[in-house]
């Protein structure tokens, strides 16, 4: 958060009170605590605002008797480094709790896609279930997917309507055309119920012996919404496929990109793949020209997200490294991997003296002063 001169570091999560620590220490500094009440939830993905230092973030906040649920969005200035008291752009109210964990942005939109996997509150789920919202949640399949166009100069909040959207937890990146009477949004779809049971222990520890072809990040493609602001209406598109019916090419989720080109015209994106517990795959997606599509996979490893760092030297879109963590399944050891990020191809490797658990939702700072002896 904040300017480059003077930065604030924090640790998201969904949770609305996010950790601030330091970055060359990675010490814990404080539990920072929004002042103008108490949020039901927040949102892991914040986002910068293109072309400036501020960061935008939302939170959904609890109604009482005489007012309605309601979604604030936030805007956090350097001018204002204070995070209890951010500057609200926007409310709108929801018309269903939908489990939201990342939103789009534009350079003067913030998009979100409440779909219609929703949380049950009530105690007769959660009690049972020991407070486990994860088990209480409900996939709404005759509800439409509401969306809420927020204008982040104005606060004018426009809403609209698609039939066909499904689950989405990663909006991957959204940029406006036609002098932003149009805005393209592309989305990651996902298992509904993925969350609750592709990482129960029990399910790991006895996956099938024999694939049967369920993509872990969905058998579901990235698709593509156009929204129409005149109009108020909702187009989908899907990206070829020219990779011989390649399965993981268009059926990822993770997706990174580079952050340069966030709320802009772009056309790269990173994803990871996977088809039940034993396979898994990266993928390089070109939005603009899918002949330039990229898949690496190697067998009986298991990788992670990606990060991407750009060269700093850099004129093109994918002129970077890419950095993940990968199980070497046969030696039984984690390595750090570094990829080219144009060509797609391994840098090297090193494997580690520990093993990593699957990590995802990571950022690269070059200003961080780390040195080797710390502790």
């Amino acid at each position: 958060m904040g300017s480059k001169e003077d930065p604030m570091y924090i640790a998201t999560t969904d949770w609305p009170y996010p950790q601030r620590f330091d970055i060359n220490t990675l010490d814990t500094l404080e539990l920072l605590r929004p002042e103008n009440g108490f949020g039901m939830t927040g949102c892991t993905h914040w986002h910068r605002e293109p072309d400036t230092d501020n960061s935008i973030i939302f939170a959904f906040k609890a109604g009482f008797i005489t007012t309605k649920d309601r979604v604030e969005v936030y805007r956090y200035a350097p001018e204002n480094h204070d995070y209890s008291k951010p500057e609200i752009v926007a409310t709108f109210i929801p018309h269903k709790k939908s489990a939201m964990h990342s939103f789009a942005i534009t350079e003067n939109n913030a998009v979100f896609f409440y779909s219609p996997m929703t949380y049950q509150t009530k105690l007769g789920c959660l009690i049972p279930n020991r407070f486990h919202v994860l088990e209480c949640m409900d996939y709404l399949t005759d509800e439409p997917t509401d969306i809420f166009v927020v204008n982040l100069k104005t606060g004018k909040v426009q809403e609209m309507q698609v039939d066909d959207a499904h689950f989405f937890q990663h909006h991957i990146n959204a940029f406006e055309v036609n002098d932003g009477k149009e805005i393209i949004v592309d989305l990651s779809p996902s298992d509904p119920w993925g969350l609750r049971d592709y990482v129960k222990l029990e399910n790991m520890l006895n996956p099938p012996e024999v694939s049967n072809d369920n993509a872990g990040s969905c058998n579901l493609a990235i698709t593509r919404y156009y929204l129409h602001l005149e109009t108020s209406t909702v187009k989908a598109s899907g990206f070829p496929n020219l990779m011989n019916g390649n399965r993981y090419i268009n059926q990822f989720d993770f997706p990174t990109i580079n952050e340069a080109y966030r709320g802009k015209e772009y056309c790269i994106i990173y994803g990871w793949s996977s088809y039940d517990y034993s396979r898994t795959a990266m993928v390089k997606k070109n939005t603009c020209d899918a002949s330039k599509d990229q898949v690496l996979y190697f067998e009986n490893h298991y990788t992670t997200e990606m990060s991407f760092i750009a060269d700093p030297n850099g004129t093109q879109e994918d002129e970077g490294v890419l950095v993940t963590i990968v199980f070497d399944g046969e030696k039984e050891k984690s390595y750090l991997l570094i990829l080219d990020a144009s060509s797609f191809t391994v840098i090297d490797k090193s494997y580690l003296p520990h093993n990593i658990p699957w990590s995802a939702h990571g950022l690269h700072f070059p200003e961080a002063k780390w040195t080797l002896n710390q502790k």
